[in-house]
């Protein structure tokens, strides 16, 4: 069948995870895009209504419903933490610091929040998912270079490091294979 051009969601949709960091992909690419040529291929070989679609359904329900759980039970560490962040304090911190503690507790329950948000749609989520991926990978940097500068490496940063530049990119790439297919 021909090309056909349909409207991904956004105008823009970050892509991310081996080829770099991140590129946008154009709503319609030109026919020298790499990227075109590969969002024509995605679009081509999709599954038309009423053409095999028993199997698929039942493959990915399963599917959504192992990711939302999983998406469920990571997000109990970011809401966890902020909410521990915002009820207790740092030690030994005083003044504003003790209120820029609380603060960045704030951030970290609501992208827990935000990621549980998506669960219920969590296959219409992509770009949603992605960016809020995008923000927890580069604190994850952050807190990785903060260590490579000096900062002490506790078994409580290590674990961090895990969630923020492991186990959330890993589900989000997840989530745009569910996505996608």
């Amino acid at each position: 069948p021909p090309f056909e051009t349909r409207s991904c969601g956004a105008l823009l949709r970050v892509r991310w995870f081996l080829h770099g960091c991140f590129f946008l992909d154009r709503k319609d690419p030109s026919p020298s895009d790499r990227s075109g040529r590969f969002l024509r291929i995605k679009l081509r070989n999709r599954p038309v209504a009423g053409e095999g679609m028993g199997r698929m359904f039942a493959a990915s329900s399963v599917g959504k419903r192992a990711a939302q759980v999983s998406f469920a039970v990571a997000g109990i560490v970011p809401v966890v933490a902020g909410l521990w962040g915002v009820l207790h304090p740092f030690v030994g911190s005083v003044g504003s610091l003790l209120n820029h503690g609380r603060y960045l507790s704030g951030l970290l329950l609501a992208i827990g929040l935000a990621f549980w948000a998506a669960i219920p749609d969590i296959e219409r989520r992509t770009t949603w998912i992605r960016v809020l991926t995008a923000v927890v990978v580069i604190g994850g940097a952050c807190r990785l270079l903060g260590v490579l500068l000096g900062d002490p490496l506790s078994p409580s940063v290590v674990g961090a490091l895990v969630m923020e530049l492991g186990v959330t990119p890993l589900l989000c790439f997840w989530q745009s294979r569910l996505a996608s297919g």
